[in-house]
């Protein structure tokens, strides 16, 4: 946070209108930064005369011994790498926190010789030295990968004998205390079997000081119930001088935020994105009860819809549906299973390169999304004269205007820059943007004709989020599909290997998953908060119906959320009993979102599973939601079959506001197409 807000007044203050987005994006970005990218110190130690708290990363899951929370005499040992049985100073008895240094041995062995020697908790510290594989001999690294030349490098004449170790023990301090945020350097590019002479040109980075989760191997019963804690060389120096002066410390778990803002914060873009993205994707039906006459009810499936009123901006593109039925819920099931289990096999097998493909599909889909839900009407708002522009003719794409044109490139641009800027901190944004817009387009297409039909679709999509988080541990030796896929099977964390001949480090920033909305977490622990697209658009299939329902059976009695007109005999008359049911579904599905994030919070879990199948709360929270309020006001039957409803019922009235307001469209009728063509030209 700090960091980022000081540098913020300088990118903000930048005059460049092109840079105003991106600034405003990082300084968003920096309020909500998920600290993922670097191991969080969950173990707070308290040393007696410091005012400040000290950080350290717990390695094992042993509970810290009751003793640990009260002081312990802090004791630094000779050897100081703790691989032996260390020589402890007169009069030490158990209950001492053991300090020691990295290298030298495993991390096991350190744990081992502590515990045997009486330690409640061990301690283990970063040093400069742990980087070689012999300070003492040679400037080549233990792993190339442990500096970072990015964050600074510099070239010096290589120092010899006396000098060279001393040099290489101290990190480079002379050279490097304004350079790196850590004041130590080491050497890189080089290699056991170079010989540096003195005064040779000398590459040194910054080296690191970051806490790690030491690897005590995968059998937690075969490790001594003691603690061990990992130290920076930093913080390690003040407890070191602790020790020489037979000082204390006290050990406790550090405490997290009891509500995580973000889950606030991911309810309401779950319950925002839900009702926007349904809203949006019925905007035909309710432009249709707009133009129905007070005392209405019902429309034929069929029948033309009435333009748009004389505003000089062009009726909206003829829209592709797909009713779903039954069989074709199924179907769809499989396919997301077959879909679902292809992409963990393939994760297991170190085939990350899944994730670009989805990314790339991810994009082309969202650049026509955009393009019709946000681009398009907003160049033709601003620019109406665009729009009424013809810029090509073709059979296949039928007209394209001007403002298809800029719409267009404006939403390619849009994409670009996410899949470009993917790994910077603000992307979440840019991601959720995106997803939001792909959600509409999915409502809008693909559409449930009946309540009957959807319990089919949701009730077959419940069993299949429980079984994919909660049963499949039970098959795969402990992973969750669900969320092994959902966190890109391990692709998503930062990789570093050495390069072929050993001098070099080759990193790989992690890929994530694109089909979620995320929230980076406030709490130290880092990370980030998501919600499947599937857990949005499923319900919302749901709530798309309802707001149909509403608008074109009773769009007169739902004025305010359909725009029809009211009458003040149709408002006595034919106001149903209750809210609508789109608002119905909608409080549903936020009581069902609420409670999944709950049980996410106070860890309601199965099998050990971190995570929610969040259908297991929204489907009986929305689908029971609707056939309650249905069965109450006695639409039951009505939403069953609502497909029959539509083809037949309010035909007169119907064609008469068709016939009202069909004489708008004028010679411009053919322009309805160009807003589909264009979006199909963006998917291609």
């Amino acid at each position: 946070w700090q960091a980022h807000c000081s540098a913020a007044p300088q990118i903000m203050g930048a005059p460049t209108p092109r840079r105003a987005l991106p600034a405003a994006l990082f300084f968003l970005a920096g309020a909500f930064r998920a600290a993922g990218e670097q191991v969080a110190g969950d173990t707070i130690i308290r040393v007696n005369g410091l005012a400040a708290d000290i950080f350290a990363a717990r390695a094992n899951l042993a509970p810290f011994p009751a003793e640990a929370s009260q002081p312990l005499t802090l004791v630094a040992p000779w050897p100081a790498d703790g691989c032996s049985a260390p020589d402890l100073p007169g009069g030490t008895q158990g209950g001492f926190a053991l300090l020691v240094a990295r290298g030298g041995c495993t991390f096991e062995r350190k744990l081992a010789v502590g515990a045997a020697a009486g330690a409640s908790v061990v301690v283990v510290y970063n040093t400069v030295a742990s980087a070689y594989d012999d300070v003492n001999a040679s400037f080549a690294l233990a792993d190339p990968c442990a500096v970072d030349c990015g964050a600074g490098s510099t070239i010096i004449a290589a120092p010899e004998g006396e000098a060279a170790t001393r040099a290489r023990a101290l990190g480079f301090a002379d050279k490097c205390a304004g350079m790196c945020p850590s004041g130590a350097c080491a050497a890189a590019g080089v290699i056991q079997s170079d010989r540096v002479r003195r005064g040779d040109d000398l590459n040194i980075c910054c080296l690191p000081d970051e806490l790690m989760i030491m690897n005590l191997g995968t059998d937690a019963r075969a490790l001594p119930p003691v603690p061990a804690v990992f130290l920076r060389r930093e913080d390690a120096r003040a407890l070191v001088a602790a020790a020489a002066d037979g000082g204390q410390a006290s050990f406790a778990d550090r405490p997290r935020l009891l509500f995580e803002p973000s889950v606030v914060l991911m309810w309401l873009l779950g319950v925002t994105a839900v009702a926007l993205a349904s809203w949006v994707a019925t905007a035909k039906e309710r432009r249709i009860a707009s133009s129905m006459p007070p005392g209405s009810r019902g429309l034929r499936k069929g029948d033309a819809w009435p333009g748009e009123r004389a505003s000089g901006a062009p009726p909206a593109a003829e829209e592709e549906t797909v009713d779903l039925t039954a069989t074709h819920a199924l179907r769809f099931v499989g396919v997301a299973s077959l879909a679902l289990l292809t992409m963990f096999f393939l994760f297991r097998l170190g085939m990350f390169w899944v994730i670009r493909v989805i990314q790339i599909l991810f994009c082309l889909g969202c650049a026509s999304a955009l393009f019709q839900f946000a681009f398009y009407p907003l160049v033709s708002a601003l620019q109406p004269r665009l729009a009424r522009l013809s810029c090509h003719r073709s059979e296949s794409l039928g007209t394209l205007s001007a403002a298809d044109g800029v719409a267009l490139a404006l939403s390619l641009a849009l994409v670009s820059w996410y899949y470009l800027a993917r790994h910077a901190p603000y992307a979440w944004v840019l991601q959720d943007c995106m997803a939001l817009a792909m959600c509409a387009l999915f409502l809008r297409t693909v559409r449930l004709p009946n309540v009957r039909v959807a319990a089919v679709l949701l009730g077959v999509f419940f069993c299949y989020d429980v079984f994919m988080v909660f049963l499949t541990p039970l098959l795969f030796h402990k992973r969750s599909v669900m969320v092994e896929v959902a966190k890109g099977g391990g692709a998503g964390e930062d990789r570093a290997e050495p390069s072929a001949d050993g001098r070099a480090c080759v990193r790989n920033p992690g890929e994530r998953m694109p089909v979620l909305f995320m929230l980076p977490r406030v709490d130290y622990g880092g990370g980030y908060s998501m919600l499947g697209l599937g857990d949005v658009v499923m319900p919302g299939l749901l709530v798309c119906l309802a707001l149909r329902f509403d608008c074109l059976q009773r769009g007169a009695a739902h004025g305010a959320l359909c725009g029809a007109g009211r009458s003040a005999s149709t408002a006595a008359a034919g106001s149903p009993r209750g809210p609508s049911y789109y608002v119905t579904v909608v409080v549903g599905y936020a009581v069902g979102l609420l409670l999944a994030l709950l049980a996410n919070v106070f860890g309601v879990t199965f099998n050990d599973v971190q995570g929610q199948p969040a259908l297991l709360y929204l489907v009986p929270c929305t689908l029971g939601a609707v056939c309650t309020a249905a069965y109450v006001r006695g639409d039951l039957n009505d939403l069953w079959t609502a497909d029959a409803i539509l083809d037949d019922g309010g035909a007169g009235d119907a064609a008469a506001a068709s016939g009202e307001y069909g004489a708008h469209l004028g010679d411009d009728g053919d322009l309805g197409a160009q807003r589909g063509n264009a979006g199909a030209a963006g998917a291609g």
